[in-house]
């Protein structure tokens, strides 16, 4: 086989930083490196990494991105941003801009974008590009690009909608809701929710055998091996010898959805409260359903690696 080239938009994120990680390690990958700033650059073989800024004008340093037969992999995104508009400008307006660039200068090209499950909390039989239910900003910030990509394409994307990413090098955001969840004070639906996870291992090795084989799925979503429930969760932990110290309060669905329905009209004024969003989206189940082969990996379990990585935190 020949050698692939991989642009990875976004490389200094979360996401983006584990696919140069382990997309190095295949030999067969020439891989481009996109962002503005790198938090943990490493020298990687293979790995040419480009700073860029795409506010500004990037089309000079982007040429360094070979312009046909490329593979182009999106991790742009915001979630939490104080100033609402911010996630609209960069969801949608700056990844319509990107593509458009690529679209116009790029030849026999592959986009493999990253939107997430958040678009659409229906559970639907179909899922189709542009069409869902959000809840807030970011669910129809994600929706909106779907929907241009889906209208300019010519049969060379890829739509991933996937879970909520989890690492063993735990985020700010996830430690915290350990916490929150095993410690301090944690308020859940009275009605059982449930909510698909996804191990950043996982879906890096998974995408790189869904480069590897050449299938062209439009749209699909993915998860861990299932959706977890959090009254589940917490058995789970306890049965496990870790001490729960919480205190949980249990509430009323419909208040859930009223903090996030506030929390959404705060952002159309132009405020993002993400304390408010993170509370709205407890009322609805987020499980990723519409997956396609695994290529042969085996999926993680949610439960257990959460109970290794509060193990390894409290």
């Amino acid at each position: 086989m020949n050698n692939i080239n991989i642009c990875i938009i976004g490389a200094g994120g979360q996401l983006g930083s584990k696919l140069v990680e382990n997309f190095s390690k295949n030999k067969l990958f020439k891989i481009y490196a996109l962002d503005k700033f790198f938090q943990n650059k490493l020298s990687y073989d293979g790995v040419n990494y480009i700073s860029l800024d795409l506010n500004e004008s990037f089309e000079e340093k982007f040429k360094q991105v070979p312009n046909s037969n490329t593979i182009f992999i999106n991790c742009v995104g915001v979630q939490h941003v104080l100033f609402s508009r911010k996630i609209i400008d960069l969801n949608f307006k700056l990844n319509k801009k990107l593509f458009d660039y690529i679209n116009s200068n790029y030849f026999n090209y592959r986009f493999i974008h990253m939107s997430s499950l958040s678009v659409d909390n229906a559970k639907t039989k179909e899922i189709i590009p542009g069409v869902g239910n959000p809840i807030n900003l970011y669910g129809k910030s994600k929706l909106l690009f779907e929907k241009y990509l889906y209208e300019n394409s010519n049969n060379n994307i890829t739509i991933i909608r996937p879970a909520a990413f989890y690492d063993s090098k735990i985020s700010n955001n996830l430690l915290n809701f350990f916490d929150l969840l095993v410690n301090k004070i944690f308020f859940l639906p009275s009605q059982n929710i449930y909510r698909s996870f996804l191990s950043l291992e996982y879906f890096s090795k998974f995408l790189e055998e869904y480069i590897l084989s050449e299938d062209k799925h439009e749209i699909f979503e993915i998860g861990d091996v299932s959706p977890i429930e959090f009254n589940s969760l917490l058995k789970f932990i306890k049965k496990s010898n870790i001490q729960i110290n919480s205190k949980i309060f249990y509430l009323p669905k419909v208040l859930f959805r009223t903090v996030g329905h506030i929390g959404y009209i705060l952002e159309k004024l132009g405020l993002h409260i993400s304390f408010l969003t993170i509370i709205g989206e407890f009322a609805y189940d987020f499980v990723a359903t519409k997956e396609p082969d695994s290529y042969g990996l085996v999926k993680q379990n949610t439960y257990e690696n959460f109970r290794d990585i509060i193990k390894g935190i409290n």
